[in-house]
C-alpha cells in the first residue's frame, strides 16, 4: 500500500511538471491546518473524564491552474483520555499518529474573497505505540478501552486513509489565504491493520494481529458541546508563491 501511495504521489507531481513546462504561471503553495480540543465531565462529583485532542497538518502543493491543486501532506495527531474514579486518575486512552499522503485541491465556487472548495487525501497512517481510545478513527471503536481500574493494552497502529471532503477560505490578499477544513461533512474510507505489544490486563497475547476497516458518508452537523467542533472544524492558512 506504501507502494502504491508513493506511486500516486509521483504521478501527481508528472503531472504538475508538465504543467509548469506548459505555463509559466505555475506557483507553490505551503501552508498547513490545526485544531484542538478539551472536554472535562464530572460524574456526581466521584467520577471524572478528561479528553484532550490535537491535530497539526502542513502541506505543500502546486497550483496547476486556477482551480486545480496537487501536493503532498503531513500529519500527526494526539489523542488522551484520563478518568479518576475514587481519587486515582489513570490515562485509558493515549493515541500519537502520524500520516502523509497525496492530495488533489479542486475550487468549486469563487465568490469575490470567498472560495467554497473540495480536496480528496490518501494517507498513509501508523503509530509506533498507543493506547485505544473509544471511537478512535483508526480502529472504529472496535479495539476495548478498558476502564480505570484496569492496566491498558498498547498497540502498534499501521492503516490507510482516503478521505473526501469540502472546505471553506477567506482570500486575505494574492498571497495568503485562511482555510476551514469541514471534516464534520464528507466520504471516508480506513482500514487499518493492529499489532499487540502488551496485552495489559485484557490477557491478550503480545504479537496477536487485529484488522479494522470502515466507510461510509459523513454528516456530523449535531454537537453535543461546543469543543466538539474542534475537533471536526481545522483552521489553516495558505501561502501562495
Amino acid at each position: 500500500m506504501k507502494k502504491a501511495l508513493l506511486t500516486l504521489a509521483l504521478a501527481m507531481m508528472a503531472l504538475a511538471a508538465g504543467a509548469q513546462a506548459q505555463e509559466n504561471t505555475f506557483k507553490w503553495v505551503v501552508g498547513g491546518t490545526g485544531s484542538f480540543s478539551h472536554d472535562y465531565a464530572n460524574i456526581d462529583g466521584n467520577a471524572n473524564s478528561e479528553s484532550t485532542l490535537i491535530h497539526i497538518e502542513p502541506f505543500v502543493g502546486y497550483q496547476l491552474s486556477d482551480r486545480w491543486r496537487v501536493g503532498l501532506t503531513f500529519g500527526y495527531d494526539f489523542g488522551n483520555v484520563k478518568k479518576t474514579v475514587g481519587g486515582a486518575t489513570v490515562s485509558v486512552g493515549n493515541l500519537s499518529t502520524y500520516n502523509v499522503g497525496p492530495y488533489v485541491h479542486f475550487d468549486i465556487v469563487k465568490y469575490k474573497r470567498w472560495i467554497l472548495w473540495a480536496e480528496a487525501e490518501a494517507f498513509y497512517i501508523w503509530s509506533p505505540k498507543s493506547v485505544p481510545m473509544e471511537g478512535d478513527p483508526l480502529t472504529g471503536g472496535m479495539v476495548p478501552v478498558l476502564p480505570a481500574t484496569g492496566s491498558p493494552m498498547t498497540l502498534k497502529v499501521q492503516g490507510v486513509q482516503f478521505t473526501v471532503k469540502p472546505g471553506i477560505t477567506y482570500v486575505l490578499d494574492k498571497h495568503v489565504n485562511i482555510d476551514l477544513n469541514l471534516n464534520l461533512l464528507g466520504w471516508y474510507y480506513a482500514n487499518s491493520r493492529l499489532e499487540v505489544i502488551d496485552g495489559g490486563a485484557t490477557g491478550i497475547a503480545a504479537g496477536t494481529e487485529m484488522t479494522s476497516g470502515h466507510n461510509g458518508l459523513v454528516l456530523d452537523l449535531l454537537k453535543s458541546s461546543p469543543s466538539d467542533y474542534w475537533e471536526k472544524v481545522a483552521i489553516g492558512i495558505t501561502f501562495k508563491f
